[in-house]
């Protein structure tokens, strides 16, 4: 069974499937997807969370913030994992990702010295 990559549990499950229920059956997961379990975050508290995360100004040093914020703005207890799925999953974030510039640069200041910039 090794050559399929699956037990031979597996593949016995997956053979009585469309015995059973032809393709239909067969290409069925049985997760129950999202009519299943409700989400964590209401509408409005994902859109303050993308807001929290989007703001480059906002000072998060990492999910361990995250995790204090939401406990602080919507009063729930959240796990670290929890929330570090989330933001993945929902907002496309990563566990640690450099910044492209600091957000404090003075932009003015950047471009006179790129301006003014000599390679030697």
């Amino acid at each position: 069974m090794d050559a399929v990559g699956a037990s031979s549990q597996s593949i016995h499950k997956r053979r009585t499937a469309y015995k059973q229920g032809g393709l239909t059956a067969l290409l069925h997961n049985g997760r129950k997807g999202k009519a299943g379990k409700p989400s964590l975050f209401t509408r409005q508290e994902h859109e303050k969370i993308e807001q929290k995360l989007k703001d480059p100004k906002n000072g998060l040093a990492g999910y361990a913030e995250l995790q204090q914020w939401i406990e602080q703005e919507f009063s729930k207890p959240v796990k670290y994992n929890t929330i570090l799925k989330y933001a993945i999953r929902h907002f496309g974030a990563g566990v640690k990702v450099a910044r492209k510039s600091h957000v404090k640069k003075d932009e003015k200041a950047a471009d006179a010295f790129k301006k003014t910039f000599v390679a030697k």
